[in-house]
């Protein structure tokens, strides 16, 4: 129930939560629901508690200056109700939007509704978990660390996220940063969760690193839209699980897969000439040369294009 006040001043919101669900969490989301919705600010609430099913919360918000007072009662019911729902139904409800079985549904949302903590709940939306739950299937089959390197929604231009699935245990900070920042990343922030699926035996561990695409000082900008990341995540994920397994040189020429667009392939190829140059006793050092070509990505991804059509019989 929604009743402004007759001054145009404040505006009482009455709600009545089932006992089994309410909690401070689902208070603080429902008045920030509230004042997001009514353009108010939250001035006092009060909960009543007693024997029956329900708990009546009472909202009292301040009118922001300005606002129109006008509101939809029936969309302010709907977003109430779908914060009020717990994460297991939800999760229920997208994996059937997406497709899955109601068996293989109801499955997922069994084994994994009680398995995220608070705090990832808080930060992700359900739709969202639906592909790290597919990620976290294949670590838990595989047993190794896998990677989703992706465009979040509404960042800017250089910002770009990371996640990490491991096995057991985080992977130390120590031990990845200086990979990632030869990759062409400089991590602004690290969100660590703990995920426990059911019946999995152990934990699976989300690092979702907040990162920046660094760029040397007067280089040419480089737009990387959604549609860029998408199109580069594949060969970014190959050589970060490559380098960590020791498969592949962690170097700065990494960072031509970002900057270029170019396969780890082919940047192995380019670190094959370098390394010769130098036995050739050239005057250049190895660090100036890779800098040389991540400075000039576009140099180099025509280097490798160059390769091709000499040497690629198929071309």
């Amino acid at each position: 129930y929604i009743r402004p006040d007759i001054f145009g001043r404040t505006v009482t919101c009455l709600i009545y939560i089932p006992r089994d669900i309410f909690d401070s969490r689902l208070r603080i989301r429902f008045s920030g629901i509230l004042a997001s919705e009514l353009n108010a600010n939250l001035i006092d609430f009060q909960s009543a508690v007693d024997d029956s099913l329900m708990v009546r919360s009472s909202f009292v918000l301040a009118w922001n200056e300005g606002a129109s007072q006008k509101f939809n009662h029936a969309t302010i019911e709907a977003a109430l109700q779908e914060a009020g729902t717990s994460w297991m139904v939800r999760l229920n409800k997208v994996f059937l939007t997406y497709g899955y079985h109601e068996d293989a549904a109801a499955e997922l949302s069994l084994r994994y509704g009680r398995a995220f903590a608070d705090s990832y709940q808080e930060r992700y939306q359900v739709r969202q978990s639906v592909h790290d739950i597919q990620k976290i299937e294949q670590v838990l089959v595989s047993q190794s660390a896998d990677v989703d390197f992706y465009k979040p929604y509404n960042a800017e231009n250089q910002e770009v996220s990371l996640k990490i699935f491991s096995p057991v245990n985080p992977i130390h900070l120590s031990n990845v940063l200086p990979i990632l920042e030869n990759m062409g990343l400089s991590i602004i922030a690290e969100y660590p969760f703990e995920v426990t699926p059911r019946d999995s035996g152990h934990s699976i561990w989300i690092q979702d690193f907040q990162a920046a695409i660094a760029s040397s000082t007067g280089q040419k900008a480089i737009e990387f839209d959604k549609a860029k990341i998408a199109a580069i995540s594949e060969q970014f994920e190959s050589c970060l699980k490559g380098v960590w397994a020791k498969q592949i040189e962690n170097d700065s020429l990494n960072k031509l897969i970002i900057l270029a667009g170019m396969p780890w392939r082919d940047v192995v190829i380019l670190r094959s000439y370098v390394r010769y140059l130098r036995q050739t006793k050239i005057p250049f050092s190895l660090p100036y040369m890779e800098k040389a070509l991540t400075d000039h990505p576009e140099i180099a991804l025509l280097l490798t294009q160059y390769f091709h059509v000499v040497f690629n019989p198929a071309l």
